[in-house]
């Protein structure tokens, strides 16, 4: 009997170990898949309840979401259309730009995408190595051009954005002379400070424009100190196309006292006394057409340039308190229009801009 008693405690205390062990595990692994991986991969499905009219991916940008730019501008619009068409959207914040590439194929290999979006300049080679293993897959990469007959290469002529901040910035300027902070010393970067520079002499010039580069697109340290040191050099205007990284001007505006003005997302009201616009790429109208055709199957490989022509893209005001004239809008609308219509031809390198 005792032994009876005794092999039963035994089985009784095994059994709840054995319950505080999958307990245990269970909880692991849910906070396992809350928490960011080394990956960093996210999913995001629109009620899930009901059948999905298709499927879309998107690769992010390193730097992921939040960061009021670049990957929030395209993230927002992509999931308004995917809601708006009852689409179920996946997407990627990879930390390091080694995880581009296993992300993509990962999606490819699932073979169920109606359109896999690669966001960014630095995704361009994985998508070309990518691509062609999956012939039938349509890719959309935004701000890179490779060659591939299933990638829609989509980018903006971003010389035409920044020549409409140019002339407001030439009449904004009290000093004569603007800032302008980019990433790297590639072309999308200085077709901005060519369109820049342009703008604000077709007002005046006799501004100067002074062109730096950071050497990264996540430096918000390193922008703000360059901000800063522009500032000591005369500008008292920064503008800059460094991605997340430019989010370092508003806070060196805010600290100085100088106008900023931010880049693809609209920031204004992070520093509404002194970041007076947003220079925007319209992300939603490229995922747009390239969904659309992805899901009506006139989708094509090749390039898509956007511009003012297209109405692909905006210089935003909205929650800024500097208050910028009616006759600053009226040069900036009507620069808009003879670029749209080609009265102005915007010159895309420094070299063409600075041409006397």
């Amino acid at each position: 009997m005792k032994k009876m008693k005794k092999l039963l405690a035994i089985c009784m205390i095994m059994t709840l170990a054995f319950q505080l062990f999958a307990c245990s595990s269970q909880k692991s692994a849910g906070s396992a898949s809350a928490s960011k991986t080394a990956s960093s991969t996210a999913s995001s499905t629109a009620s899930s309840s009901s059948a999905k009219a298709g499927k879309i991916a998107v690769v992010f940008a390193t730097g992921g979401l939040g960061d009021k730019t670049y990957n929030d501008s395209l993230y927002y619009g992509v999931k308004a259309i995917c809601e708006k068409q009852n689409l179920q959207f996946d997407y990627s914040e990879p930390m390091d730009a080694a995880e581009y590439e296993p992300l993509l194929r990962g999606y490819a290999e699932k073979g169920d995408y109606d359109l896999i979006i690669s966001l960014g300049y630095s995704q361009g080679s994985s998508v070309d190595k990518v691509a062609p293993n999956f012939p039938n897959q349509k890719f959309m990469l935004i701000d890179a051009e490779i060659n591939q007959p299933n990638v829609a290469c989509y980018s903006w002529r971003e010389n035409e954005l920044s020549y409409l901040i140019g002339v407001m910035c030439a009449k904004m300027t009290k000093s004569k002379v603007i800032g302008f902070i980019a990433a790297f010393d590639i072309f999308n970067c200085n077709m901005n400070a060519a369109g820049l520079t342009a703008g604000a002499h077709s007002v005046d010039p006799s501004i100067k424009v002074i062109v730096d580069y950071i050497g990264s697109w996540t430096d918000i340290a390193g922008c703000k100190e360059m901000a800063l040191s522009m500032h000591e050099q005369g500008a008292d205007i920064v503008y800059h196309a460094a991605s997340t990284g430019g989010l370092g001007i508003l806070e060196a505006g805010k600290e100085k006292g100088f106008y900023t003005v931010g880049y693809d997302g609209n920031v204004n009201a992070d520093a509404p006394e002194t970041n007076f616009a947003s220079a925007i790429r319209l992300f939603p109208v490229a995922a747009e057409d390239a969904i659309t055709k992805a899901l009506d199957g006139t989708f094509k490989g090749g390039k898509v340039s956007l511009g003012a022509k297209e109405k692909a893209i905006k210089v935003d005001t909205e929650g800024s308190t500097v208050k910028v004239s009616q006759e600053i809008w009226d040069a900036v609308n009507k620069a808009e229009e003879d670029i749209s219509n080609g009265t102005i031809k915007v010159p895309q390198t420094l070299a063409e801009a600075n041409k006397k």
